[in-house]
């Protein structure tokens, strides 16, 4: 087992701990046998470890947000604009040519399709930590 012991200088460390009952020919117990190790250092690197990466996680999930942040509010919001404008177009150009008219929309409908490939993207972006 592992467990905290205060050493003769008064400082806390880890120990891991292992050992068995030792039983005499009478089988009366007489005692364990097995040693301790000092196991402080590991336990301090997990520690910094588990430290590191919670740090990583954290930098990761606000990456992640600003992200979608930007894709649905900037990219997002620019392309919503392009398929207004272009179904304003599409709708007040009766004197252009049929093939025109239908060339800008499918326009319109391709940025309409990216347009709502990104706020799907942006919505998977979404930090779970929201999620939970």
């Amino acid at each position: 087992m592992e467990y905290r012991l205060r050493r003769h200088d008064r400082e806390y460390r880890w120990v891991l701990d292992v050992g068995i009952p030792r039983f005499n020919q009478d089988r009366f117990f007489a005692g364990y046998i097995g040693s301790c190790i000092d196991v402080t250092d590991r336990k301090l690197a997990e520690d910094a470890l588990s430290a590191v990466s919670r740090r990583l996680i954290q930098a990761q999930e606000q990456e992640r947000t600003r992200i979608a942040r930007d894709l649905h509010d900037d990219i997002g919001q620019r392309l919503a604009l392009l398929v207004n404008k272009l179904e304003h177009l599409r709708q007040n150009a009766s004197d252009l040519p049929a093939e025109v008219r239908s060339g800008v929309g499918e326009l319109q409908k391709q940025t309409y399709a990216i347009a709502t490939d990104i706020q799907s993207l942006s919505h998977e972006l979404h930090s779970s930590k929201l999620e939970y």
